[in-house]
């Protein structure tokens, strides 16, 4: 089932050997002397994924624990308390990287031993933070992920097999940038090139899963084959000046719009560009610029003040 690591660093041998058992006769585990702990009886009368804690009635201070002693003078021992989890679905193994760049990651995995997981569910973290969720088909064991990552984080990650009784996560693993720029032959429009990661024989190919052939998009593209613009939406401001109406943009493309307290003969616009935000993934407004001097909303309205006044006059 599992084992236990129990070190002695005494230099003397004899005083170095030490024996295992449990404070307690308890009816689920056996421990053997090379730290080897086996079930007594199966677990399926248990409640899956409900811890079993070692430990009797904490009002007799009794616990069952497992003991090591050694046999030097004087003699030295060490409990360890154990707490046990039955799953219905295990671990995830070999949890590896593939190709982890500053933009995209690729993690697999292997299936888990023991159970049918419904589904993964791979967390990144940032430090001690979340950075990024999500959760997978689970009769998939490879993920790629776009989250923006730099080479002087400190990020880890962890993929849990889940199914409709629980969840088993794996350890935590870290990882770095370490690869970037990676070229391989593929499929994509004009507007990326292909997502490279370490295919069959350990060859660079373009990624492939059931929504298509990845490609890396250039600023501005976005979907799988990076075959279309992303846009800004409609959007109205009030400035100074006035409102204005922005018409939906696609990314990297300027628009403008004529002041809206002046002559169409003065022929003053002002200009906003859409652009491509890196850090967000996606076309934004940029601020907005007169190419010219906009008359303010105040002047519209002085002449309008001053033409009923010189109307009473």
């Amino acid at each position: 089932m599992n084992t236990f690591q129990v070190y002695d660093n005494d230099p003397v041998i004899y005083n170095s050997e030490r024996s295992l058992s449990f404070t307690e006769d308890q009816p689920l585990l056996t421990v053997h002397s090379d730290g080897t702990l086996n079930l007594k009886e199966e677990l399926s009368s248990q409640i899956a994924f409900k811890p079993i804690k070692m430990q009797a009635s904490s009002s007799l201070c009794r616990l069952r624990d497992v003991l090591a002693i050694d046999y030097g003078s004087p003699q030295l021992f060490n409990i360890a308390n154990l707490t046990i989890v039955p799953v219905t679905v295990s671990q995830v193994q070999n949890l590896r990287v593939n190709v982890a760049t500053e933009e995209y990651q690729i993690f697999e995995w292997d299936s888990p031993s023991y159970g049918h997981p419904e589904k993964y569910r791979l967390t990144i973290a940032k430090g001690e933070s979340m950075h990024y969720e999500e959760e997978l088909d689970g009769r998939r064991t490879v993920a790629l992920t776009k989250v923006a990552i730099s080479p002087s984080g400190n990020f880890t990650f962890k993929v849990s097999a889940v199914d409709a009784n629980g969840e088993t996560p794996s350890e935590w693993q870290r990882f770095t940038v370490f690869q970037n720029d990676l070229t391989c032959d593929g499929e994509c429009s004009s507007g990326g090139v292909p997502l490279c990661y370490y295919g069959a024989f350990n060859r660079l190919e373009q990624f492939v899963d059931s929504r298509g052939a990845h490609c890396q998009c250039f600023h501005g593209f976005v979907g799988v084959g990076c075959d279309k613009t992303d846009n800004c939406q409609p959007e109205k401001t009030v400035d100074s000046y006035g409102g204005l109406d922005w018409r939906e943009a696609s990314a990297n493309a300027t628009v403008q719009v004529p002041c809206p307290y002046n002559t169409e003969s003065d022929r003053q616009k002002v200009e906003r560009s859409c652009e491509w935000n890196k850090s967000l993934g996606r076309a934004v407004w940029a601020r907005q610029r007169e190419l010219e001097k906009c008359k303010p909303q105040y002047y519209f309205k002085k002449l309008i003040f001053n033409f009923f006044n010189m109307n009473e006059a």
